[in-house]
């Protein structure tokens, strides 16, 4: 099945775990993934190839375990003609799981050179044959990064057009000196899971007496008190683009004020994608019917 690409094509599939070397991969069984690129290689090329492990408490993150998450993770990689993604088994239909970001160690680049190297015979059984055609191949192993620290749903809902979506609170690492900035809500879609539709800032507050909690920025640590509830901040835009959402409406401000004057409101408002952040002012709600 794997000797030939085939573009677009997705196999999921079980094997035993292979790895003496437990840390990430725990799982009597490993979850397989073959992700072949819709780009079809040249004739007269060699195709790339390379693996990727799953990153430990991330096996139930659409990105890894859906097939739009799996299309857009090969479009991050334009140059890979075959994506192969590896991962514990879980159970069928696990529940979304508190995902924590594993604390850097002295050991952990040494752990997963020694994981990788265990994997190589399985990554090398699912190249196709012509990449032995020079003699065997270069085993590849890219790794997955991105600036989430901690993060947990707060809701799935599921659309009848738009299907299944969830709204998550983050912890994200911001490499500047705003770290009340890095607490987010989040919306995401399962059919483009990597892409944020909307986001907005957060902050804890004293749910007894409304202080802002400012000395504690860790939101695992946030979630486990009782007593602290969290607010969206609606004064600071997340998204570069809705900069110009907001200089549009004050383009239009004087036309707006003269109707509203003369009793006619205006009935809705066509922000565009991603424009949904503007309706948790409920100055929006009082401007619009």
């Amino acid at each position: 099945m794997f000797e030939t690409l085939k573009p677009s094509r997705i196999v999921k599939c079980t094997t035993p775990n292979p790895v003496n070397h437990r840390c990430y991969l725990r799982t009597p069984w490993i979850c397989v993934v073959v992700l072949d690129s819709p780009v079809a290689v040249a004739a007269d090329d060699i195709p790339k190839i390379a693996a990727m492990i799953v990153p430990d408490q991330r096996e139930t993150d659409w990105t890894f375990c859906s097939d739009s998450g799996h299309r857009q993770l090969l479009l991050d990689y334009p140059n890979i003609s075959r994506l192969i993604l590896i991962g514990n088994d879980l159970p069928p239909n696990p529940p979304p799981c508190i995902y924590t970001r594993p604390p850097d160690t002295d050991t952990a680049d040494v752990d997963r050179k020694k994981l990788e190297d265990e994997l190589q015979s399985l990554v090398m059984s699912l190249h196709p044959k012509v990449c032995f055609q020079n003699g065997l191949p270069k085993i590849r192993f890219l790794t997955y990064e991105d600036d989430l620290l901690y993060r947990v749903i707060v809701t799935t809902f599921v659309g009848p057009v738009v299907g299944e979506f969830v709204v998550e609170d983050v912890l994200m690492e911001v490499h500047d000196d705003s770290v009340d900035k890095k607490l987010r809500r989040n919306l995401r879609f399962k059919r483009t899971p990597n892409l944020i539709q909307s986001q907005v800032h957060l902050y804890p507050v004293m749910a007894d007496d409304g202080k802002v909690v400012a000395d504690v920025i860790n939101l695992e640590y946030l979630k486990k008190m009782k007593n602290v509830k969290f607010q969206i901040d609606t004064t600071i835009l997340v998204h570069a683009y809705l900069a110009p959402m907001v200089s549009g409406l004050f383009f239009i401000g004087s036309h707006l004020n003269k109707r509203i004057r003369q009793g006619f409101p205006p009935r809705a408002l066509c922000l565009g994608v991603g424009g949904g952040a503007f309706f948790s002012d409920s100055t929006m709600e009082i401007l619009f019917n």
